[in-house]
C-alpha cells in the first residue's frame, strides 16, 4: 500500500498533459521537456503521460504491444481505446500488487478511436481506468487548466489547447517553453472512419505560434500552421 502511495505522488507530480475532443478531432498536449512525452501507440492511438518518465513509457509499450496482439488476432477489426486502456490497467494493477515488482509511478493518458466516436481515458498506477467525456488534465498543475468547449476548427483547438497549458507554467519558463501536440482525427473530406483514414499530426508548439490578437481569451494558431493542419484534417 505505501508502494502504491509513492507511485500515485510521483504521478501527481509529473508534469502536466492535456487530451481534449474537438468534435472528431482529440489533441493531446505536454511540455516538450522529453521527445516521447505525446507518443504514438498505433495509427489509430495516441498517448501521454504525467509522472516518472521510464514508468510513462513503459505503460505506453504495453498499449503498443496490446494493439499490435489485436491487430495480428483480429485484422478486420481495429483495437478500441476501451481494450488498450484495460489491458495497461491489468498490466498497471499486476505492478501495484507487489510480487517483487513495483508499482507503475505514472497516469496514463490513452486518446483513440472507436469506431467513428473520439475516446479519452486515463490509466493510473494501482490499474484504475476511467474513461473521460471531452476533457482531461493530468500531473501536478492539472487544476490549474479550465475545461475547453467542444468548438471550433482544428486550428482552434490547438491553440485553445496550448494556451490552457501554457498558462500552468512556470513564468521564467514561459517565453522559451514548447509544447508537444498531437493531433488525431479523420483526413479531409473523409466520411466513412475506416481505419486507414484516419489521419494524425505532430508538432511542437511555442509561445510565439500563438496569436491573442485584441482579444487575450480567443487565442488563435499562426497562420502557417493553421493552414497546415487544415489541409491534413477535416473541419470540426
Amino acid at each position: 500500500r505505501l508502494q502504491l502511495e509513492y507511485a500515485e505522488v510521483a504521478a501527481s507530480k509529473g508534469e502536466t498533459c492535456v487530451g481534449a475532443v474537438f468534435g472528431d478531432v482529440i489533441v493531446l498536449c505536454a511540455p516538450s521537456t522529453h521527445r516521447d512525452k505525446v507518443a504514438v501507440v498505433d495509427g489509430r492511438h495516441a498517448a501521454s503521460y504525467a509522472g516518472l518518465r521510464a514508468d510513462g513509457c513503459g505503460l505506453v509499450n504495453i498499449a503498443r504491444l496490446r494493439a499490435a496482439r489485436e491487430r495480428v488476432s483480429s485484422p478486420e477489426t481495429p483495437p478500441t481505446p476501451r481494450i488498450l486502456a484495460h489491458a495497461v490497467g491489468d498490466a498497471a494493477h499486476q505492478h501495484a500488487r507487489g510480487g517483487g515488482k513495483r508499482a507503475y509511478g505514472a497516469r496514463l493518458l490513452l486518446a483513440g478511436f472507436a469506431d467513428d466516436t473520439p475516446e479519452l481515458w486515463t490509466v493510473g498506477p494501482g490499474g484504475d481506468v476511467r474513461r473521460h467525456p471531452a476533457f482531461v488534465a493530468l500531473g501536478r498543475n492539472a487544476h490549474q487548466v479550465d475545461r475547453l468547449d467542444a468548438t471550433g476548427d482544428v486550428a482552434n483547438a490547438v491553440a485553445r489547447t496550448v494556451a490552457a497549458l501554457y498558462d500552468t507554467q512556470d513564468d521564467d519558463g514561459q517565453a522559451t517553453v514548447g509544447f508537444q501536440v498531437f493531433v488525431l482525427g479523420r483526413r479531409r473530406d473523409d466520411t466513412d472512419h475506416r481505419a486507414g483514414l484516419l489521419a494524425w499530426r505532430s508538432d511542437v508548439v511555442y509561445r510565439d505560434d500563438i496569436l491573442w490578437d485584441d482579444d487575450p481569451t480567443t487565442p488563435r494558431l499562426a497562420p502557417d500552421l493553421a493552414a497546415s493542419l487544415a489541409s491534413v484534417f477535416s473541419s470540426s
